[in-house]
This record gives C-alpha cells, structure tokens and sequence, in this order.
C-alpha cells in the first residue's frame, strides 16, 4: 500500500475519533437541577408572623417539599429517556487483539488489506505468527417498527411525570395544612396559659381568703387546705400550658423550615373568626377535579392501561436496520484497510417459556388494581368531605355555645364569692365555681382553633388549599 493511501487512512481514522468524541460531548445530558431556594434565616424569622408569612417560609424553606420537586425533575427526565428510542443508536468502540489462530489472522490481514501471496503458503496458513490488530469500529441500530412499544413507553412517561406534578402538589397542600395546624395550636396554646394564669391568680385570691377567714375563725382548717390544694392543682396547669407553648412553637419552626429552637414570635391572638362552609356536593365535585391524590389514582390508571399495551406488543414482530463502518491495522495509527456493512433485522418472538404471557396477565391485573384503588380513593374522597363540613358547621356552633357559657361562669363565680365571703356556701362550690369558669373559656378557645383548623381541613379534602386561602387571614 503507498504511503499516500497510509497516510489517508491514518487521517480517516483520527477523524473519525474526534468526530465520536464531539458527538458524545454533545449527547451527554447537561445538569437540569432546578434553581434551589435561599432558606430564611432565624433572624429573618424572629420577627412577628402572620399565619400566611408561616406558610410562605415552610413553602420555601420545608425539605419535604423540595424533596417532592426532585422528585419531579426525576420523573421528567424518563420522558427523553423514552423518547431516546425513537433516534438511532450510535456506538464507537477501540479494540486491540493479538493471536495466532489461523481463522483470526486470515481475517484480520483481509481486513487490515495487509494479505499478500506469501500468505497462501501452507505453513503460513496453518501455523501462523502472532498478529496484533487494532479495530475502530463506528456502528448505528434504528427501530423501525416495534408495535408500539416506544410509543407506550414515551406516553406512560408523560403520565409519570404527571403523577409527579401531582405529588408535589399534594406535599405543598398538606404543608399548607400542617402549618395552619401547628400555628393554630399555638395560638391556642399561648391562650390556654393566659386561662391558666388568670386561674392561678384566682386561686391565690381564694386561698389568700380561704387563710383570712380560718384565722378569723369563720371556716375549718379543711377548707383552708382544699384552696391550698387547688391553688396547686392551678399552678401545676400552668407549667402544663407552658409546656405545650414551648412545643408548639418548636413545632411550627419544624415546619417552617428552621431550627426548633429559634426565637419565633407570633403576630396575632386566636381571634374569632366563622368560616361558612359549601355544599357537599360541591365540594365533592371540586375534589374530583384538583385533590391530588385522586387525580393521581386516574393517571396511575392510565398508565397501566399503557402497559397491557406494552405487555401485549411482546407478541408482534420488530423491525430495525443497522450498519457499521470500521478500520483495522497492526498499529493504532499505522496502516490498515477499513470497510463497512449494512442490513436489516426482523425480529419475531415464537417462545420465551410463557413468560410474555404471564407478563401481560400482569399488565392485565395491575390495571384492575388501578382501577379499584380508583374507585375506593373516590369514596374515601367523598367521606371526608361529609366528615369536614360535619365538622366545620359543628365547630362554629361550638363558638357560640362556649362563648355564651362563659359569661355564665363569670357570673355564677361572682356570686359564689359573694355567698362565700358572707359564709353562705362551702368551699367546695366556690372551687367547682372557679373551675368552671377555666374549663369554659378553654372549650371557648378550643373552638375557636379547631374552627380554623376544619376549614383547612374542608378545604385540603376538596384539594383547593393554597396560599391564598381565606383561612389565612388573620
């Protein structure tokens, strides 16, 4: 071979490389991560908040909901995946092989057009020196019909993606609902240590009395020591209530994102606020159309019917083309010959042990799963919305109910105070008295936040809970 034809090869085959090389730079997937957000930091969040300046931190800040989105990302890139099938496949590969079998040297001197007469010797022919060869070899396979296989795939990737879309959404809806939750609890807690310090004061009244009176010599030592007991039992709900403003605040933190232990101050008092409620019906109707986790159960059915697709396609013939083009030489970048092939592929499934069978009876099953746990999510669904608006309506009635009560225990304390000053009752009435009146403005404030808490409920059961929702509001 003349070192002009040499030389051409040498420069076809460092070619041929680089062009491989620039084509996988270009193939290779660049970094499709999402743009993270910027946690608030604990002094950002020391100032007072409202409920809806809550929500906004732990939907920026709460790792389940980031968690979520990279999930979505996840998903959404099965969709080029998928779709990667439909294009060509493109292979490159260097390889370097040295032997003396007879079949393998003939060949390889034929491919590296190094074969000359002094090859058809017997001795040569049989016996053989070692041979080096060094092979590029650049091949590309197309699908041309797969019985929709390809197609499936691509279609249950979208409806994936879908599900995923829907996940984020049911995360970012029950975050909502969590933060308006745990931020009511504290407001219901900071309200029930006010109760309980105003109960401890009352009781340090009654026993301050309760010491006057027996050193008067108008009432026993038993009912100096039953104010003295209660005046503990007082102070002992007091460090309960505390407690439970310590915990809810490290709570709400949890959620929002931040450390539990950092100094969030609240901006509101548990206010009383009455929310109306829709109609079941409505309701109902709404959570068919934006509930997540419904929607989900209808794209999961989908998604299996695609699949009896796919199982059922094992069974029809494929079609494809392929080619390959390659250079040879005893060196790796010396002479050589280089030549090329191109065919076509019809590939037919005949018996593979029934397992494609049994692969579509799968299929088959898994959509009947779907679409059951379609059916029973649908009724779930409309069960707790009956069990919200049931709620809704009897927590604003509750206000009402408790908000009266309380001016009725004021003013039966009053008078028993008064009877008692006048050692009319006993001390036991005057303690019942004053106990009453502690448990109704609990039940008050109690219904004042469980209110707020079922309208979030009603509203993350229909699906329709955002940053915008009414029970935000102060």
């Amino acid at each position: 071979m003349s070192n002009r034809t040499s030389h051409s090869l040498r420069r076809c085959r460092i070619s041929g490389s680089l062009a491989v090389v620039l084509l996988t730079l270009l193939l290779v997937p660049g970094d499709n991560s999402y743009p993270q957000a910027v946690p608030a930091s604990p002094s950002q969040a020391s100032a007072p908040l409202t409920l809806r300046q809550a929500v906004e931190l732990a939907l920026q800040n709460n790792s389940s909901l980031k968690a979520a989105h990279e999930g979505l990302v996840m998903a959404q890139q099965k969709v080029p995946q998928a779709v990667s099938r439909y294009l060509p496949e493109v292979n490159f590969d260097e390889t370097f092989t040295r032997g003396n079998n007879p079949v393998y040297v003939f060949g390889s001197l034929l491919n590296q057009s190094q074969f000359g007469p002094q090859n058809f010797s017997i001795s040569s022919l049989n016996r053989p020196d070692a041979l080096d060869n060094f092979q590029a070899r650049l091949s590309v396979q197309q699908v041309l019909y797969d019985a929709g296989k390809i197609r499936g795939a691509i279609s249950q990737a979208k409806l994936g993606e879908k599900v995923a879309q829907q996940d984020v959404e049911k995360t970012r809806q029950e975050l909502i609902f969590r933060v308006v939750k745990v931020y009511t609890m504290h407001l219901l807690a900071r309200s029930g240590q006010q109760v309980a310090e105003e109960a401890v004061k009352t009781a340090e009244a009654s026993s301050v009395k309760a010491a006057s009176m027996y050193q008067s010599g108008l009432i026993v030592e038993s009912d100096r020591l039953a104010a003295q007991v209660f005046l503990a039992r007082m102070q002992e709900e007091l460090l309960k209530a505390k407690n439970r403003v310590a915990l809810s605040k490290a709570s709400l933190n949890f959620e929002m994102g931040l450390p539990v232990d950092n100094p969030v101050e609240i901006a509101a008092d548990l206010n009383e606020v009455r929310f109306d409620s829709e109609s079941q019906d409505s309701l109902f109707k709404q959570a068919l159309e934006r509930r997540p986790d419904y929607v989900q159960t209808v794209l999961m059915k989908d998604i299996a019917q695609k699949g009896v697709g796919i199982a059922r396609a094992e069974f029809l013939p494929q079609i494809g083309v392929f080619g390959s083009w390659e250079a040879d030489s005893q060196t790796f970048a010396d002479r050589g010959g280089s030549n090329w092939i191109v065919g076509a592929r019809l590939h037919f499934n005949l018996f593979r042990g029934r397992g494609d069978k049994a692969q579509l009876e799968e299929a088959k099953a898994n959509l009947e799963r779907s679409m059951a746990m379609n059916n029973f999510v649908s009724a779930a669904v409309r069960l707790q919305v009956k069990q919200t608006v049931l709620d809704l309506d009897t927590t604003r009635e509750r206000i009402e109910v408790t908000k009266s009560s309380i001016g009725q225990a004021e003013e039966t304390l009053r008078i028993v105070q008064n009877r008692y000053g006048a050692g009319l009752t006993t001390i036991t009435e005057l303690l019942r008295a004053q106990t009453d009146l502690t448990q109704a403005r609990t039940a008050y404030h109690q219904a004042l936040s469980e209110h707020r808490i079922a309208k979030a409920n009603a509203e993350l059961a229909s699906g329709v809970l955002d940053g915008q929702s009414q029970v935000l509001n102060p």
